[in-house]
C-alpha cells in the first residue's frame, strides 16, 4: 500500500517532462542551429540573391536591345552663327540617293512669330529670319535601325561632356525601322564664340512600349526618364527576395 503514491508521483513527473535527473534542458546548438546549418542557410540566400541580380541584369539587357540601334550622327561640323546672320526656316543639305545628289529639308525647331532669337526678315517676297543673338549649329542625321517603330523623336546638341542638351526640339513624331530623319539644331548664347566640331549629338525618343530612350553619341545610352520606376522594383524586388530567404532560414532554427 506504500508503493502506490510513490508509483503515482513518478508517472506525474514523467508526462510533465521530469524524470530522475530533473527537468528536460534545450541545448543552445538545438535552439539556434549548428554551424554547417547556418552557413548552408547562408548559401542559399546568396545563390538565390546571386540569381536575382542576373535576372534583372538579363531583363536590362533585352530593354536595352532594340534602342541601341537608333543614334544620331552629324553630317556636317559645328557652324557657329552672329547676330544679324540669316537662319533659313527649312535648311537644306545635299544628299546622295540612288547614286544621284539632291537637296533634303531639314527639320529645326518651329518659329513663332514672338520668337525671342530669331528676327523676321522680308527679302523681294522671301521670309528669312535673322538671329537676334549668336549662337551656333549643328546638322544631324538620325538613324532607326531597330526593328521597332519609335515615337516623340527629339534632337539636340551636346557642346560638352556633362552638360545638359541645348536647341532641343521634336523633329519627328514618329519614325519607321529602317528610316533616317534630317534635322538642323540650333542654339543661342549671350555671347559669341567659334564653336568646335566637339559638340555632339543627342536623341531622345520613345520605343514601342511607351519608354523615354535619351542617347548621346560616344556615350550609353540611358533610360533616364525611368530610372525611378525601374529602382522601385528594384527595391521591391529586393525585399522581396529578403522575405523569403529569412523565412527558410527561420525554418532550420525552430526547436524541435
Amino acid at each position: 500500500m506504500l508503493d502506490l503514491p510513490i508509483a503515482a508521483a513518478h508517472v506525474s513527473n514523467s508526462r510533465h517532462g521530469f524524470g530522475h535527473h530533473g527537468p528536460a534542458v534545450t541545448t543552445d546548438s538545438e535552439l539556434m542551429g549548428t554551424v554547417p546549418q547556418w552557413v548552408s542557410a547562408l548559401a542559399t540566400l546568396i545563390a538565390f540573391g546571386w540569381a536575382v541580380f542576373l535576372y534583372r541584369r538579363s531583363l536590362r539587357d533585352r530593354r536595352l536591345e532594340q534602342p541601341r540601334l537608333v543614334y544620331a550622327l552629324p553630317i556636317s561640323d559645328t557652324r557657329p552663327f552672329d547676330v544679324g546672320d540669316v537662319l533659313h526656316p527649312t535648311p537644306r543639305v545635299r544628299v546622295v540617293l540612288d547614286n544621284a545628289t539632291t537637296l533634303a529639308e531639314l527639320s529645326t525647331r518651329p518659329v513663332k512669330p514672338d520668337d525671342p532669337d530669331l528676327e523676321q526678315d522680308v527679302d523681294e517676297g522671301d521670309i528669312f529670319y535673322r538671329a537676334r543673338r549668336p549662337g551656333g549649329c549643328l546638322r544631324v542625321i538620325i538613324t532607326n535601325d531597330s526593328s521597332e517603330v519609335i515615337t516623340d523623336v527629339e534632337v539636340a546638341a551636346v557642346l560638352s561632356r556633362g552638360e545638359e542638351p541645348v536647341g532641343t526640339f521634336r523633329c519627328a513624331e514618329y519614325l519607321a525601322p529602317g528610316s533616317v530623319h534630317r534635322a538642323e539644331v540650333r542654339w543661342f548664347n549671350d555671347t559669341y564664340s567659334a564653336f568646335t566640331a566637339e559638340a555632339a549629338p543627342w536623341v531622345g525618343f520613345k520605343d514601342g512600349f511607351g519608354r523615354r530612350w535619351e542617347h548621346r553619341t560616344g556615350s550609353p545610352i540611358d533610360e533616364r526618364k525611368e530610372v525611378s520606376r525601374w529602382l522601385g522594383q528594384d527595391l521591391t524586388a529586393i525585399s522581396t527576395v529578403i522575405t523569403r530567404a529569412t523565412r527558410r532560414v527561420g525554418r532550420y532554427f525552430r526547436p524541435a
